[in-house]
């Protein structure tokens, strides 16, 4: 038993380095091949604030390599499917219809890949600040005992599966303090223009201005650590009230509403017909309308007990 265990977490840890593996010689050959256009595009005023969204989304990562990356997946997938359905046509024929279709799939994924940074950012943003309040608290009891900057933020960097965002944002602190020799209040004031959360900004500016003006950091620490719990709590309370009302709306949706709308088209088609085929009608409801329903309110409920 035990031995299928560790051969099972072996074969999960061979899968994610080999994926790690492939998406870095992708990112290298996209780069090399795009890497000039990225770099020409990002330097443009016009994509300044995209720049920026890619340094707060993929935090350590060099911008022009990311959007490298888009450009290959987003020149790569209307290629593979306008091949795809290429062949097909040779066999079976495509109609107008599905062309459309296949022309506003192939917008959609490109929307999406061009959006995905600002996902990512917003979903960045909700994690760092869930993690702040306790990620404070830890600096205030290291800063308490006399560590330096440097030292503060290599222990938080160490923390990855306590604090597995704020851990990225302290690597990137603690290798451009102790590692590349910058003061830490450069760095300091960089990191918080690339922060994804406005409570990041903020926590590394008092940070900041402490270290600047010889204030108390632990002091400061403790202080935001209490606000920014404060503030956690009144968040769950309104996540705790919106998911009562979506378990109301729930019954009323996809329980209640389902079951009138079948009586109601079973007695009006026996009585008047208005309907056509009833048949047809509640094979929709049941096979299509109350699955997505379900699907929608359970992954909704699964989003607001995830991100707890």
């Amino acid at each position: 038993m035990m031995e299928n265990t560790a051969r099972g977490s072996i074969d999960v840890s061979k899968l994610i380095r080999s994926k790690k593996r492939i998406t870095r010689a992708i990112t290298r050959y996209s780069y090399i091949v795009f890497g000039n256009l990225a770099e020409k595009i990002l330097s443009m005023p016009f994509f300044f604030s995209y720049n920026q969204t890619l340094k707060k989304a993929y935090p350590g990562l060099y911008p022009p390599a990311v959007l490298s990356f888009f450009i290959f997946f987003m020149l790569l997938v209307p290629t593979l499917v306008t091949a795809v359905f290429g062949v097909l046509s040779i066999f079976v024929g495509i109609h107008a219809q599905v062309v459309a279709i296949i022309i506003i799939a192939i917008i959609i994924i490109e929307l999406i890949i061009i959006f995905m940074p600002h996902i990512i950012v917003y979903s960045r943003a909700k994690r760092i600040d869930r993690e702040l309040p306790y990620a404070a608290s830890f600096l205030a009891m290291l800063a308490q005992s006399g560590m330096t900057i440097g030292d503060m933020f290599r222990i938080l960097a160490g923390e990855k599966e306590i604090f597995p965002e704020m851990s990225k944002e302290a690597e990137r602190i603690y290798r451009d303090i102790d590692v590349l020799g910058h003061s830490p209040i450069s760095v300091l004031s960089a990191a918080s223009r690339d922060a994804p959360s406005p409570k990041l900004d903020e926590f590394y500016r008092g940070i900041t201005a402490t270290i600047y003006s010889g204030g108390n950091l632990t002091s400061y620490l403790l202080a935001k650590a209490e606000q920014y719990a404060f503030e956690l709590k009144q968040i769950y309370e309104r996540e705790i009230q919106g998911l009562e009302t979506l378990m109301e709306s729930y019954v009323v949706i996809a329980v209640a509403l389902p079951v009138f709308f079948t009586v109601i088209v079973i007695a009006m088609s026996f009585t008047t017909g208005a309907f056509g085929d009833p048949v047809l009608l509640l094979k929709l409801l049941l096979y299509v309308a109350l699955p997505i329903a379900h699907a929608v309110y359970f992954y909704m409920v699964y989003d607001t007990f995830r991100r707890k």
